[in-house]
């Protein structure tokens, strides 16, 4: 059954990050939960469910999209939890959705040593388990998108948890959250995210075309007045009819060599500031960005 986002009654009424101090990072989120799986190879229960509960609410706050091998991580982190607790159901549906986003993982040695410990057996019961059919809709900004879990999509399953990212226009995100099963998707106020496209940023280039034009008109006489000595003094050098006496070439040569490359220079930043000129610049000016 397909249910719609608005009609939902149960919605969350704030965006997540109003709860949060500063934005997370992927790394921190790993982080944590690498030290979830810590604890649950030392048997430290305390330690792992505190892992679990910093690892969801970091969700909360992250400030990158997460991909789909971090979320069935998580997804993992959080079924090995279920089984420390003795919650059996909810284990293999954590493993479950996790088998979904990585069909092949493969439980490390140091955190399950053998096929036949009770987490494996579990794992692979998840294989073959049935997620929940219902489904609940994300609703998105103007030109936004939605991932689930890491994956891009506007549907999510609701009786099993999931990580939803909304996303606006440019690719910020305007919201993360996990949501448990059965938990309904937040209400947010979509229109504060909607970015118009067709307007683009302004310029950061305010000034009048004309001191653009004098630069740009300064560094062609520059440049030219700079080729025009080197090729002189380049035919000093070559001149076999009235050689410049041997004691003198080092020195001429440096002296060409010199304006050479100071005619390189002069004619690179020429055409950078003839390009700025009549590609930003007065472009801007004439459309009143000043």
């Amino acid at each position: 059954m397909r249910l719609s986002f608005c009609l939902l009654g149960l919605m969350l009424p704030l965006n997540a990050w109003a709860q949060c101090e500063h934005p997370i990072t992927i790394l921190q989120l790993v982080t944590t939960i690498e030290g979830g799986e810590t604890a649950f190879v030392h048997l430290n229960k305390s330690a792992m469910a505190a892992s679990k509960t910093v690892a969801i609410a970091e969700v909360n706050c992250l400030a990158e999209p997460i991909s789909p091998s971090e979320a069935a991580r998580l997804h993992r982190l959080i079924a090995l939890s279920a089984f420390v607790a003795k919650d059996r159901e909810r284990a293999i549906s954590e493993f479950a959705v996790a088998i979904g986003l990585e069909p092949y993982y493969v439980f490390p040695e140091g955190l399950v040593p053998s096929s036949d410990h009770p987490v494996a057996v579990l794992y692979g019961q998840a294989a073959v388990y049935t997620l929940p059919q219902d489904t609940q809709t994300v609703l998105v900004p103007i030109g936004g998108w939605s991932t689930v879990d890491g994956v891009r999509t506007d549907v999510r399953r609701g009786g099993v948890s999931a990580i939803v990212q909304i996303m606006d226009a440019r690719g910020g995100i305007a919201d993360s959250r996990f949501i448990l099963p059965l938990e309904s998707l937040p209400y947010l106020d979509l229109s504060k995210f909607n970015i118009d496209l067709t307007v683009k940023p302004r310029s950061i280039f305010h000034s009048e075309p004309a001191p653009w034009l004098i630069a740009t008109g300064v560094g062609l006489l520059a440049s030219g007045g700079l080729y025009a000595a080197s090729m002189i003094e380049r035919e000093r050098f070559d001149n076999i009819t009235d050689p410049v006496p041997d004691d003198q070439l080092a020195d001429l040569a440096a002296e060409t060599n010199a304006l050479g490359y100071a005619w390189i220079g002069a004619s690179v930043l020429t055409v950078a500031t003839g390009t700025i000129t009549f590609t930003v610049v007065i472009p801007n000016h004439h459309k009143g960005d000043k």
